[in-house]
């Protein structure tokens, strides 16, 4: 009866850990269209001081802990993550803005 147990318990967390492991992949798929349209915005910016938007990012932030809070997770939890992607996805902002201005500064 207890191996029975244990076999149970080992499917049941197999299952569990495939529903995980979906949920990965479909968030780091979103953090790609996010990404692809944080390249959109880019392109729309005339130079690398408009990227950063503190209002904006603040909105961002403080949306993502209520959000966090609302599905069961610590406000804090919802603001650190928020803070990294939004740096790390203003970094690239940044870097794509920089470099298109050097190719169209070298075109002149």
């Amino acid at each position: 009866m207890q191996e029975e147990n244990i076999q149970f318990w080992k499917e049941k967390l197999s299952d569990i850990r495939v529903s995980i492991d979906a949920l990965d992949t479909e968030i780091i798929r979103l953090l790609g269209e996010r990404g692809k349209l944080v390249h959109k915005v880019g392109e729309l910016k005339p130079h690398v001081g408009a990227v950063r938007v503190p209002e904006r990012e603040r909105q961002v932030v403080e949306r993502s802990a209520r959000l966090a809070e609302e599905n069961g997770l610590d406000a804090d939890f919802g603001r650190d993550l928020y803070r990294f992607l939004v740096n790390y996805f203003a970094t690239r902002e940044e870097q794509q803005v920089l470099e298109r201005t050097r190719l169209e500064a070298s075109a002149n």
